[in-house]
């Protein structure tokens, strides 16, 4: 046995990408890696500091390791990357196992945007047919879009999506002008330039329009990064070289309301009558959790990756809905394995 033990079929790489490792598992013990039920690694070929410091340059193995795997039950990804094709092609290797999938891109200064699309949820729809969790990321734009509109306007949008999401090639996770900042929206009209970008808001397909159509998710955790301006969901975040010197507490009744819009969709689409067989896509879905992620600085520009969560539930037997709120941003990124850590201080000296 090498460094890491795979033999319970839990194999948590933490917050880090060790490709090395991840070859000379696959070398060394082929039939351990292909007994693998859940896998948890970072996907990132450079050095994210404060964030994923045991990478992988060439990330090759790492999408060999996830192809070897036998039949891949829960998969998660803090993905660093900004094209994904071979990964992805990786993950829908398990579309006959896979029930947990969970992409996350945390917030760091060279966030990449848009790994989760429409057409990529759309894929997932189509070649993940077993998946019972999905976590996933949507923008703060359409997030403040969504919590603008009324109700009536989002089930307008939702009734031109297709209830039954019909298959579309995943060619590229990205487009080439994409940037987290760059469809920030715009309050609310006043003159005609201001009334053509909203109109263009309408048009998008977003991410959110396209996971409430899903079949059979029982759980959906959606993550909205915040970035260091003011939006709807927390204030400014000022910061120095010293560390924070501002970071506000998050605007906890309009997260709230952002979660309770995103969640009805799913919520209402249940057939009327409970002994009809025939259920509708978002019919399963009890737990929902939006999650907003936000850096949180330290001395010398270290940072901490904090978040706050709001949580719809709903009961399986009375169709009862509650919607709790943390009270306050707590930490959720995962550590260094303890087996990994030498290994990560030797790459990171250069030895």
């Amino acid at each position: 046995m090498g460094i890491f033990d795979i033999s319970s079929g839990n194999v948590d790489f933490g917050i880090t990408c060790p490709g090395t490792v991840m070859r000379d598992l696959q070398r060394d013990e082929p039939e351990q890696v292909a007994k693998i039920k859940t896998l948890q690694t970072s996907y990132s070929s450079t050095q994210k500091a404060y964030q994923c410091d045991l990478w992988s340059t060439d990330l090759r193995p790492v999408n060999s390791f996830i192809k070897a795997i036998d039949g891949l039950e829960e998969l998660t990804i803090y993905n660093y990357e900004r094209d994904v094709p071979a990964l992805w092609e990786a993950i829908f290797h398990h579309g006959h196992s896979l029930r947990s999938l969970a992409i996350h891109t945390p917030t760091c200064s060279s966030m990449p945007a848009g790994l989760w699309t429409h057409d990529a949820v759309r894929a997932v729809a189509d070649r993940l047919p077993l998946l019972k969790h999905l976590e996933l990321d949507a923008s703060p734009a359409e997030a403040e879009f969504y919590l603008a509109s009324t109700s009536s306007n989002i089930w307008r949008r939702l009734s031109s999506v297709q209830a039954h999401l019909s298959p579309k090639p995943l060619l590229s996770s990205t487009k080439k002008d994409a940037s987290p900042v760059a469809d920030i929206p715009a309050p609310p009209p006043k003159d005609k330039e201001e009334q053509a970008s909203s109109a263009a808001n309408e048009q998008k397909d977003w991410v959110l329009d396209a996971a409430t159509k899903l079949h059979g998710l029982e759980s959906i955790r959606i993550n909205v990064s915040l970035e260091d301006t003011a939006s709807p969901f927390a204030g400014e975040h000022k910061w120095t070289i010293m560390g924070s010197s501002v970071f506000p507490e998050p605007n906890k009744q309009a997260c709230k309301d952002l979660a309770r819009k995103i969640f009805d969709p799913f919520s209402q689409s249940q057939p009327s009558d409970a002994t009809q067989p025939e259920q509708t896509p978002a019919a399963a879905l009890t737990h929902l959790e939006l999650r907003f992620p936000r850096r949180l600085f330290d001395d010398r520009c270290q940072f901490w990756n904090m978040a706050y969560s709001v949580h719809v539930r709903r009961s399986p037997d009375t169709g009862a809905v509650e919607v709790l709120a943390d009270e306050g941003w707590k930490t959720y990124m995962p550590d260094t394995p303890p087996p990994l850590y030498d290994m990560r201080i030797k790459m990171l000296n250069g030895w």
